[in-house]
């Protein structure tokens, strides 16, 4: 799975493929992703819940009225099952 962010002054769009693999390997089928967790923090070392976006057909997420300066992203999945995934590497996106 990938994580992208791109944008402009005050807003950025996520994007993001949806992943496969359990974390452990084994095949993860699209319909037992329940929800993604979209994380954000003005530090890499502190993120926060920005957003849960619920199901499998989503796969972008825009975030408005951002402040100038750097912002730090990322992403986990949940299945049906309740399991989730490590969190996916943290992605920096500055506004100036």
């Amino acid at each position: 799975a990938t994580f992208t962010a791109s944008g402009s002054t005050e807003n950025v769009t996520l994007q993001w493929t949806e992943p496969s693999l359990y974390d452990d390997g084994a095949l993860l089928p699209h319909t037992d992703i329940a929800f993604y967790e979209i994380l954000w923090g003005r530090s890499s070392s502190n993120l926060e819940l920005l957003a849960q976006i619920n199901g499998h057909d989503t796969h972008q997420y825009v975030v408005e009225n951002l402040s100038l300066g750097e912002h730090y992203f990322s992403i986990s999945v949940t299945t049906v099952h309740g399991t989730k995934s490590n969190q996916s590497n943290i992605i920096t996106k500055v506004l100036n």
